[in-house]
């Protein structure tokens, strides 16, 4: 880190991987994907992604030998022996969630139409109180109303607290009616599975409470939800006709999603 020299950048990797991939193995416990977070996050940023890259593949190449002398004494394995051990971690972690940015557990931010808010998690026995602060804006709720945007448990399901319709950072409904109305809180919706470490394809549940619930309205809705999931698999759904909703609005949507937790 630091290094103002890309071969100086290079060694450091190289050596990161090796180090933290032989530590493993002599614990009996070869762990790909500890050694390349670690790697990820060491590497200077900036640095292109494919030094980075060229890094990860020629350090790991390294650390497999190393990591196979380590289980074996001071033999030498051979480059076929090293090209597997390669491939199988370089596989291992192509496919991990860490590579792909999909890292488990809040985020200390989330951008939502180009602004970004602070995420809070305050933790509640074996739960995590996940809130966007000033989603309403600054001071918009009583300090004795209760709020959070989501909650996780400890076996990874999430649930997202009703949401409504308003423009990020205030207390404003979006205009438009029903469709646009719908649309927004999706936005809202995906911020708080976000927050949470998790995306719109957790979903497991969702509902949807609909002002004067009737045929027209009902369809309009319907069409500004299906829209937004732009042709992925929907989740269950429940839509229930209901009264007044905070703020006046025409609609409130509350979600449930899981996220495998180990």
């Amino acid at each position: 880190p630091g290094s103002e020299s890309t071969a100086e950048a290079m060694a450091f990797a190289w050596s990161t991987a090796a180090k933290t991939l032989l530590r493993s193995a002599r614990q009996g416990i070869p762990n790909p994907y500890a050694a390349m977070t670690k790697l990820s996050r060491a590497t200077r940023p900036g640095i292109a992604p494919m030094l980075t890259i060229s890094s990860a593949a020629f350090g790991l190449f390294a650390a497999s030998e190393y990591m196979m002398a380590g289980n074996e004494g001071d033999k030498i394995p051979s480059t076929a022996d090293r090209i597997r051990a390669y491939l199988g971690f370089s596989t291992a972690y192509a496919k991990s969630k860490d590579y792909r940015g999909e890292r488990r557990g809040p985020r200390q931010n989330v951008i939502i139409q180009g602004k970004q808010f602070k995420v809070a998690a305050e933790k509640s026995g074996d739960n995590l109180y996940v809130t966007i602060v000033d989603l309403f804006g600054e001071n918009a709720f009583d300090p004795r109303v209760p709020f959070c945007n989501a909650s996780i448990t400890k076996d990874g399901h999430i649930f997202v607290s009703g949401t409504i319709g308003i423009h990020p950072g205030t207390a404003t409904l979006v205009e438009g009616g029903i469709g646009a109305e719908t649309t927004a809180i999706m936005v809202l919706i995906e911020a708080a599975l976000k927050s949470c470490g998790a995306s719109m394809d957790d979903l497991t549940n969702v509902n949807v409470f609909l002002k004067d619930n009737d045929g027209p309205r009902f369809r309009e809705m319907n069409r500004a939800y299906i829209k937004y999931f732009k042709g992925s698999p929907l989740p269950a759904r429940i839509t229930v006709g209901c009264g007044n909703l905070a703020l006046g609005a025409n609609v409130e949507i509350q979600a449930t999603a899981y996220r495998n937790s180990s």
